[in-house]
């Protein structure tokens, strides 16, 4: 399992650290926890905005 830190994840997407911890608080977002120092597995973010996107019902 590839891991990257926060700093790396926010780093590489438009969230910020402070974001990313939010979502670890509110277990919205899978991470890894070892020796104290938080971790997402690559892949974690894109996981979380597909969860979340909704496609607008357009009919012609």
């Amino acid at each position: 399992m590839d891991l990257e830190t926060l700093k790396e994840a926010a780093e590489r997407t438009v969230f910020t650290e402070a974001r990313i911890r939010s979502w670890i608080r509110k277990k919205s977002i899978r991470y890894v926890k070892i020796d104290g120092t938080f971790y997402l597995p690559v892949g974690a973010i894109d996981e979380l905005v597909s969860r979340n996107t909704f496609e607008p019902n357009v009919e012609n």
